[in-house]
């Protein structure tokens, strides 16, 4: 019976592990603005360190589609082409199961303070639920097994000697 929690709640787990790299997406951008932006990778989450390595250049009311965590923690900055003035930061939509199946379009005209934390999906009670059943029947299993151990380790085994007559 601990065994068959044991499988389920790690079963329970299994749509929400993110194995490496991880889920990524493409997060469409549109400028709807009338200037030429470029479009930074945060490094943290109040975009005070950016990707330099990692410019894509947006002309005015053009779409890109741009790489996204499907978890969220993904933050974008946008700065001026020609002043190199920040304008805020984009936050792409995200979901805690990381299933995106149609993002909405995150605009360049209506972005973030990048003061603002970055949002990241709350975790699903049932996770929850499954990870603390999967970990009490585990500790349950190990005390059995254990104490089994030490029972039949202390007892003698008798010899199967042939009976004589």
């Amino acid at each position: 019976m601990l065994s068959v929690l044991w499988v389920g709640g790690c079963v329970t787990m299994v749509p929400y592990l993110e194995l490496s790299p991880g889920d990524y997406y493409a997060a469409p951008v549109v400028n709807d603005t009338d200037q030429t932006v470029r479009i930074l990778d945060c490094i943290n989450d109040p975009c005070t360190r950016r990707n330099s390595d990692d410019v894509i250049i947006i002309e005015p009311h053009a779409r890109r589609a741009l790489q996204a965590d499907t978890r969220g923690g993904t933050r974008f900055t946008v700065v001026d082409a020609s002043t190199g003035r920040r304008l805020g930061c984009l936050d792409p939509p995200s979901s805690a199961s990381g299933l995106i199946v149609s993002p909405s379009p995150v605009r360049i005209a209506t972005p973030r303070s990048c003061s603002e934390p970055v949002h990241y999906p709350a975790t699903p009670p049932l996770l929850v639920i499954g990870f603390v059943v999967a970990l009490t029947s585990f500790i349950a299993m190990a005390v059995l097994i254990a104490s089994n151990l030490y029972r039949t380790r202390g007892r003698r085994h008798r010899s199967l000697a042939p009976a004589t007559r």
